[in-house]
């Protein structure tokens, strides 16, 4: 029986130990958009965070597929993430790798294709 608690013990402080030390929040204050073909206003950018892990995600919807790139500048315009990838013509949910380590802070979003451009801040706080 001791056996059994004491196993149960270290397998409750592992799971533990697994479980990110930080919960990430974030808040989009302020949207921007411009798109060189389009002059409505639609939201075609958001971020998504998971509170408990920490990983953020773009939300970007786009009427033609290509390459996509994806910078963050902190409030300074020092650029603290950058990443490319590839998109298709719809609902597009985009990783930011290693984002979710940005210290808080405000902290505005690039994000371009060869056909438009759109910008929106937002504030992580942890």
């Amino acid at each position: 029986m001791k056996k059994i608690i004491f196993t149960l013990a270290i397998l409750f402080v592992f799971s533990l130990a697994t479980q990110p030390v930080f919960s990430t929040s974030l808040t989009t204050y302020n949207s921007g958009y411009t798109n060189y073909n389009d002059s409505s206003k639609d939201e075609k950018v958001q971020i998504i965070s998971n509170g408990p892990s920490g990983e953020m995600h773009l939300r970007f919807t786009t009427a033609k597929a290509g390459r996509v790139k994806v910078k963050i500048l902190n409030e300074a315009g020092k650029m603290m993430f950058k990443q490319t990838c590839v998109v298709t013509h719809s609902i597009n949910f985009i990783p930011l790798r290693k984002a979710a380590i940005l210290p808080e802070g405000t902290y505005t979003l690039h994000v371009s294709t060869d056909h438009e451009s759109h910008t929106t801040t937002f504030l992580i706080w942890k």
